[in-house]
């Protein structure tokens, strides 16, 4: 598997794309289509649980200045 995250600033939040590709067939994840098609709504369907989990990571550790902001900071503080 490939995965691919793209994360882009909207407003106030964060647009998250997720792309993945199967590189080669394996047989520990399925040999026909319908077991690959499971595989695949079933890695579909964990993303959102993912996605909360890292909001909540990122969210109990704060906002962190950019780099801008600490910029101005030490220029103020001086």
């Amino acid at each position: 598997m490939r995965w691919t995250w793209r994360l882009r600033r909207i407003g106030e939040g964060t647009e998250v794309e997720q792309e993945w590709r199967l590189l080669r067939a394996d047989p520990v994840l399925g040999d026909t289509l319908a077991e690959l098609t499971a595989l695949r709504d079933y890695m579909i369907s964990s993303v959102e649980t993912t996605l909360v989990a890292l909001a909540g990571w990122i969210s109990e550790r704060g906002r962190r200045p950019a780099r801008s902001d600490t910029a101005a900071r030490a220029a103020r503080t001086g």
